[in-house]
């Protein structure tokens, strides 16, 4: 890619390997994101609470999750 930018693609690019080093830095590139950069550590999984009130006259529930 270094003597296609040099030579404003004025030499023959592709035979010299230009689409192969665009192709090759191009999925470099996006599997350093996907592998590298987009990781993030799980998060530990919360568990549901509930609770159920019982009352002179009253019933009553509530939870979290």
């Amino acid at each position: 890619m270094g003597v296609c930018a040099a030579t404003a693609g004025a030499h023959d690019c592709a035979s010299l390997g230009g689409q192969w080093g665009l192709l090759g830095g191009g999925i470099a590139v996006a599997l350093f994101d996907a592998f590298a950069l987009a990781h993030e550590p799980a998060a530990s999984p919360q568990h549901a609470q509930l609770g159920l009130g019982v009352g002179p006259g009253s019933l009553s529930l509530t939870g979290s999750w």
